[in-house]
């Protein structure tokens, strides 16, 4: 099967999309941590949702010049996204 790079525009979603998924699963790790504890399996399960999303965007960035055309972004510009968007909900 052929596979084709994603296009400049189709990243940028793909980042966007990866940086909300990011910020509301790191807000649903804090309030469940607050809620239930450190040792509770709902918080420990958001712990690993977090972990599977980072291994991803790792994965990601290493495969950047397979993935798209244009310039390659990886996890760095994910995290950006996060920062700006925290920043501007504060």
């Amino acid at each position: 099967m052929k596979h084709h790079p994603m296009t400049k525009e189709q990243r940028e979603i793909l980042n966007q999309d990866l940086a909300t998924i990011t910020y509301t699963l790191s807000e649903t790790t804090i309030l469940l941590n607050a809620c239930y504890g450190t040792e509770d399996p709902r918080t420990a399960r958001a712990e690993e949702a977090q972990a599977a999303l980072q291994r991803l965007l790792w994965a990601l960035e290493r495969e950047g010049l397979f993935l798209m055309v244009g310039d390659a972004v990886g996890s760095t510009q994910v995290r950006e996204i996060v920062e700006t968007d925290a920043k501007a909900q504060q």
